[in-house]
């Protein structure tokens, strides 16, 4: 049975009547069964679109994967890179100490130079 006005209308009338109390035995058979054709239809209803709901969750879903797998190529690049500029920052500073100590060595006649493995 497909819901219509006049099963609405009888739809109604039995919530009206439950809910003063007053329905027979048969009543309330009568009334499950609409609550269950209600249901029925709206599930029909609603079938297209939950199955469009699931198709974009699994499209998010891959979205989210690609996401995460670049974050991580991100994260590992800038690893990469701040490590590039800690090893940058520690030659610049051997360069700098050989430089002074080519300066004091030439002053002083002594090679500093091995000091810094060179």
């Amino acid at each position: 049975m497909k819901w219509n006005a006049e099963s609405q209308r009888r739809f109604d009338e039995l919530r009206r009547a439950e809910l003063n109390e007053a329905l027979t035995e048969d009543e309330q058979a009568e009334l499950a069964a609409l609550v269950d054709i209600l249901g029925q239809d709206e599930v029909r209803a609603l079938a297209p679109a939950v199955a469009q709901m699931q198709v974009e969750q699994r499209l998010l879903e891959s979205q989210i994967e690609a996401a995460a797998k670049e974050n991580a190529e991100l994260a590992k690049l800038l690893n990469q890179q701040q490590q590039l500029v800690a090893d940058a920052r520690r030659w610049l500073v051997q360069a700098a100490y050989l430089r002074v100590g080519d300066g004091v060595g030439s002053a002083t006649g002594t090679d500093f130079t091995s000091c810094y493995g060179q």
